[in-house]
């Protein structure tokens, strides 16, 4: 792979990750169904043709990578409740 391949992909990696980061944290605010992907762009400081790049819509950026998604979410959760004190068995109702 050359340099100019190598730079796309680190772009095109940062981008996604910025953008499942953001509807990770938009989730743990609110209903996913109120989430529009201009919430998601707003959150990840990304344009709408850059989103539309990469997603169909907001669906396809949760399935695309929704084990990842999943998973950070969770450790999100048990992070938040660790630090205000509250301990439930999350695992189990994943």
């Amino acid at each position: 792979m050359n340099i100019k391949n190598e730079t796309a992909d680190r772009r095109t990696n940062r981008t996604q990750k910025a953008l499942r980061n953001a509807l990770i944290e938009l989730i743990l605010e609110k209903h996913y169904d109120t989430i529009s992907v201009q919430d998601i762009i707003d959150r990840a400081d990304i344009g709408r043709s850059t989103f539309y790049n990469h997603f169909r819509d907001k669906e396809d950026l949760f399935r695309g990578d929704w084990e990842r998604v999943l998973h950070h979410f969770v450790e999100q959760i048990t992070a938040e409740n660790l630090r205000e004190g509250r301990i439930f068995p999350i695992r189990g109702t994943v």
